[in-house]
């Protein structure tokens, strides 16, 4: 996952659906309130990080089958649980990645920014998932399958 350098998050804030640039509108006290956003949102990864360890380190006791199990049904029952248990950790690992990824997006200042189209992340969406990577639209396009189409908008506007 790659996140383009662009403005950090501290120099945009959502304001009636619109992004705009602090830099240019507001004054030294809303900047401030950014940084303190951004050290909230940071926190809140931080947490998550440990809280997404801690569950992968729980889950991954329960991979063990039993070889002891004689009988075809429980040992059946036993797969199957595993087989949800690595599902989980599938999961579990891929917001890990995406926790780990926002973490170093701050550290390199592009926190905030869409991976896909390069515009800035609404706050909002930044508070509810600190580790998104995507806007709402483009994650909507990932969701539904149509990330080609977007990626090929893309490179239609930098035609």
């Amino acid at each position: 996952m790659h996140f383009k350098p662009l403005q950090p998050v501290t120099e945009w804030f959502e304001r009636d659906r619109r992004v705009q640039p602090i830099a240019r509108a507001a004054g030294a006290r809303e900047r401030g309130h950014m940084t303190e956003q951004i050290d909230s949102l940071k926190a809140a990864l931080q947490n998550k990080r440990s809280e997404l360890a801690r569950s992968i380190r729980s889950q991954s006791s329960q991979l063990n089958v039993c070889e002891g199990e004689h009988e075809l049904v429980d040992r059946m029952q036993s797969m199957s649980r595993r087989d949800e248990a690595v599902a989980f950790l599938e999961t579990l690992t891929h917001t890990l990645a995406s926790v780990d990824a926002a973490l170093l997006a701050m550290k390199e200042g592009s926190y905030g920014t869409c991976a896909e189209c390069g515009e800035p992340i609404a706050a909002r969406r930044l508070q509810a998932i600190p580790w998104a990577s995507h806007c709402i639209r483009c994650q909507a396009m990932l969701d539904s399958g149509n990330h080609m189409r977007a990626a090929n908008r893309h490179w239609d506007a930098a035609a």
